[in-house]
């Protein structure tokens, strides 16, 4: 588990460092980082940046070359990991940390510095998905791309590191216009942003459900944190196949679905509450399944 991984925070600072790293995959523990970027911001402006190709120990793959345009040969002479790393975490220092969908980023981040140095990359950041999501509900996807078309971005080299850290921050940029035209100001925005969402304050929106569907009538609660998704969107898709949400775990819960890291924590005992309630009430008989988001998933995804 990442412990001491800084907050994923709602904000619009003028001092800030926009960062963007390209890898062989998906997965920290196993794929490599292949190019760090970043840029600092201040006062709005950008006052300096960082960039740098990473030689990875495996070859990079024809599928990641096509995407990023970044070759084994341009690798070739670029540094390892564990020594151009500390100084990219040195360039962006105590910042808070900005980028599309750069929870990502900062796991591979954090995961390779504790593996070269044993330093914890605890930086404050700002995950530009979730703002996404909030202010611009109409588009079709929240994919960078996208958003940039939306925006009138130039995506030129997009999947570039550098490039990625100008295409996030330009849209950061607009963000605050959109956010001050649709919410009045950015205070207020955060104000409604940090409102914690009941199960209570959702509605489905449709009236006709398959009654069919495996979460029809079924009460789903959730716990730990969701991966590419907000709490609030979790339940609205159950609401919306005519499922039921609470907050708390009781003789009518259904299911409990656990975000990925809290559902691994579980596997090696760490224990939520709410896990730890769930499992008294089965063995009073009561039937509440403990699932992953991917069970989750599958299950919104049953064809019936």
């Amino acid at each position: 588990m990442r412990e001491s991984k800084g907050r994923s925070i709602i904000g619009f600072p003028s001092d800030y460092v926009a960062l963007d790293i390209e890898t062989t995959g998906l997965d920290p523990s196993v794929d490599e980082i292949i190019e760090l970027a970043a840029i600092r911001v201040r006062d709005g402006v950008r006052a300096d940046t960082f960039a740098s190709l990473v030689k990875p120990r495996n070859t990079i793959s024809g599928f990641i070359t096509e995407l990023t345009g970044i070759t084994n040969d341009m690798v070739s002479g670029a540094p390892r990991v564990e020594s151009i790393l500390p100084q990219f975490c040195e360039f962006i220092g105590g910042d808070v940390v900005v980028g599309h969908n750069v929870n990502f980023d900062i796991n591979f981040i954090y995961d390779n510095l504790m593996q070269c140095s044993r330093r914890v990359f605890g930086n404050d950041f700002i995950d530009l998905l979730r703002i996404a999501r909030k202010t611009l509900p109409e588009l079709e996807n929240h994919r960078l791309d996208t958003i940039c078309g939306h925006f009138a971005v130039d995506t030129t080299a997009h999947h570039r590191g550098m490039r990625d850290c100008d295409m996030a921050n330009e849209c950061f940029q607009h963000y605050r216009e959109v956010v001050a035209q649709r919410f009045g100001s950015t205070d207020e925005f955060i104000r409604m942003f940090g409102h914690k969402v009941m199960a209570r304050d959702m509605t489905a929106a449709k009236d006709h459900f398959n009654e069919e569907h495996p979460l029809f009538n079924q009460v789903c609660v959730f716990t730990g944190t969701l991966e590419g998704m907000e709490r609030r969107e979790a339940m609205q898709v159950v609401m919306n196949v005519g499922g039921r949400c609470s907050d708390q775990i009781t003789k009518e819960t259904n299911y409990l679905i656990v975000g990925s890291l809290e559902y691994s924590s579980n596997i090696r005992g760490n224990k939520s509450s709410k896990i730890l309630k769930a499992e008294k009430y089965v063995l009073k008989g009561q039937d509440i399944k403990v699932i992953s988001q991917s069970t989750f998933a599958d299950l919104l995804n049953e064809q019936v």
